[in-house]
């Protein structure tokens, strides 16, 4: 049974990373329109056991709403440098006025520091290269940010979507239903979900993966109740991926090799990463 307030599994894979010295970044981007368009916007988690947890703005509100251990968040509006299709600020809500001359260039040198700084990690602060996480991040976001110069090759990515699609195919219904109480868990309470209410509540129990969609909001529906609030911004769906990250990590935990302790750290890692990219 999970710990009172505590996410057995989740914690396990933080801590695997904090001794591999790599840090766990969650990422979304919305951008200027379908295909891999330049970014308008994106958002992302960074969780790094080792650092003190910032105390900014963004970062105390989407600790809020995120599972425990955040360190920082950031979320930040880009200039594409095109125009915005309408179909996309439909989705978004950001604007041409928005963001046009009043917001860093995409290109900026800023914004692709960042990234490649976490994608390569840094050795003088004795960090690894970062393991990125997403809804639809291997097939969508990551490619994108490899095509703006954002993000290298060769990276450990954590897709929640592909997630999603064995576990439909293959265990649509959880695996550990006990180790995943939502009680206690200050987070869930911020997303507005009523204290007390458990596993038991999710529509997965009952119904399993298969009948919802696979974007964001139908996982989210079928793991916790209902679509999450926020709209469609990055802040908000990069937190709705990180809490269904957590969910599935903890309701199918036998599937991880981790979840048995005593064996060597790196390996570990090593396998339960390849577990969840299978």
């Amino acid at each position: 049974c999970a710990r009172e307030g505590g996410l057995i599994m989740w914690q396990q894979f933080l801590d695997l990373l904090a001794v591999a010295r790599r840090p766990l970044v969650i990422l979304d981007f919305e951008t200027a329109g379908l295909g891999g368009a330049p970014p308008v916007e994106f958002a992302l988690a960074y969780y790094a056991p080792w650092c003190d947890p910032a105390t900014d703005e963004t970062s105390r509100r989407a600790r809020a709403l995120c599972p425990p251990g955040l360190t920082y968040a950031a979320s930040w509006r880009l200039d594409p440098g095109v125009p915005i299709d309408p179909e996309a600020t439909g989705i978004h809500g950001i604007r041409d006025e928005d963001v046009r001359g009043k917001a860093r260039s995409y290109k900026d040198m800023e914004v692709i520091g960042l990234f490649m700084g976490l994608a390569t990690g840094s050795p003088a602060d004795n960090e690894g290269p970062a393991v990125f996480a997403g809804h639809n991040a291997a097939e969508a976001d990551v490619p994108w940010a490899r095509r703006w110069g954002y993000l290298p090759g060769g990276l450990d990515v954590v897709d929640t979507m592909r997630m999603q699609r064995r576990l439909t195919r293959e265990h649509a219904h959880p695996l550990a239903v006990d180790a995943f109480q939502l009680k206690g868990n200050e987070w869930m309470r911020e997303v507005g979900r009523t204290e007390g209410r458990g596993a038991a509540c999710c529509p997965i129990l009952g119904h399993g993966l298969k009948p919802y969609a696979s974007n964001l909001e139908g996982l989210h529906t079928a793991l916790f109740g209902d679509p999450h609030d926020g709209g469609h911004g990055a802040l908000a769906d990069m937190c709705a991926a990180t809490r269904c990250l957590a969910a599935m990590l903890e309701l199918w935990s036998p599937l991880y090799s981790c979840a048995c302790p005593g064996r060597d750290k790196a390996d570990d890692l090593a396998r339960l990463l390849a577990a969840l990219d299978a």
